[in-house]
């Protein structure tokens, strides 16, 4: 579980240096997939808020106006929840200390 959320955060950091507007087919297909993995470990928040990035960002690349403001909160919500789920992770790999 930890490699995936390593690789949730490490497409939220790519999307965000590539720019919404040039995000590639290949990085929308690596979200596809981490949606199903989510999917398959019980992480289906973190599924659904990839879905929502998913859409945003399919919205912006082929949609003249688009107000990119909800890419950069969907981003934001999904590093928050990345970052709360590193640190529950670490928590209990260290026994609580």
């Amino acid at each position: 579980m930890i490699d995936l959320i390593d690789d949730v955060e490490l497409i939220l950091v790519n999307i965000f240096q590539t720019g919404f507007k040039s995000v590639t087919e290949e990085m929308l297909l690596e979200i596809q997939l981490l949606i199903k993995k989510c999917n398959t470990v019980s992480l289906s928040y973190i599924a659904k808020e990839l879905e929502s990035l998913y859409q945003f960002l399919l919205d912006s690349k082929y949609k003249e106006n688009f107000d990119y403001n909800k890419i950069t909160k969907q981003i934001a919500t999904l590093s928050q929840s990345v970052l709360i789920i590193k640190n529950k992770i670490n928590y209990d790999l260290t026994g609580g200390y």
